[in-house]
């Protein structure tokens, strides 16, 4: 079970829609102010646990990597979707572990 986040771009408002594609159903996430680092980060879509990387270079970005942290967690409680893996920060310790 994959997740990619992508964003669609509106010309007419100048904003991102933010939405998050799992086994092939999209849910719309959020929308903000349109910016070109952003777009040319998530335009083309990203896996989950690169788009949640808060150390790219880009302020918005790193912004754009906070509220999609929490606004994926706050659609795990209002539809029962599960995008985040709960156990991904203890498989990658155990694997570095040996």
């Amino acid at each position: 079970m994959q997740t990619k986040i992508y964003c669609k771009k509106s010309h007419y408002k100048n904003q991102h829609y933010f939405y998050a594609r799992i086994e092939g159903t999209d849910y719309y996430l959020f929308s903000q102010k349109m910016y070109r680092g952003v777009e040319n980060r998530y335009s083309k879509g990203i896996d989950l646990n690169k788009a949640l990387d808060r150390s790219y270079n880009d302020y918005a970005v790193r912004r754009t990597a906070e509220r999609l942290l929490s606004n994926l967690k706050k659609k795990e409680k209002e539809i029962g979707v599960f995008f985040l893996n709960k156990n991904a920060k203890k498989q990658s310790r155990e694997a570095y572990a040996g």
